[in-house]
């Protein structure tokens, strides 16, 4: 089982990356007309794929067990930052209905044309 994340901005520098991708890439064409074998048969021999569109990595392909552990790593590291967060004192305590009533403060604050 695999799983596809989106890339924002695995190249941010815009540079031609066509050389590369031939290593482990399909392209968007590959894999509409191939289908998962294209996928497939770059997993054979690397431990992701990245799907080109127009010449740029934007898709990356990863098994299963590897997001599990990429996931597992952001949720503890979000743990992580809440913790600190907390022993900073960057945090609130409230009731329910303080904490509506402190967030319709904020709404009330917001400029109504979001022009300004």
């Amino acid at each position: 089982m695999w799983c596809i994340i989106f890339i924002s901005a695995i190249n941010s520098t815009n540079e031609n990356t066509i050389g590369y991708m031939n290593m482990n890439s399909v392209t968007a064409n590959e894999l509409k007309t191939k289908g998962i074998s294209a996928v497939e048969s770059v997993m054979n021999n690397a431990s992701e794929v990245f799907i080109s569109v127009r010449g740029q990595r934007k898709y990356v392909v990863i098994d299963a067990e590897k997001y599990e552990k990429f996931r597992e790593f952001e949720l503890d590291q979000a743990i992580q930052e809440a913790q600190d967060d907390i022993k900073a004192g960057r945090s609130v305590t409230e009731s329910v209905e303080q904490h509506m009533q402190r967030m319709q403060k904020i709404a009330n604050d917001l400029p109504t044309d979001l022009s300004q």
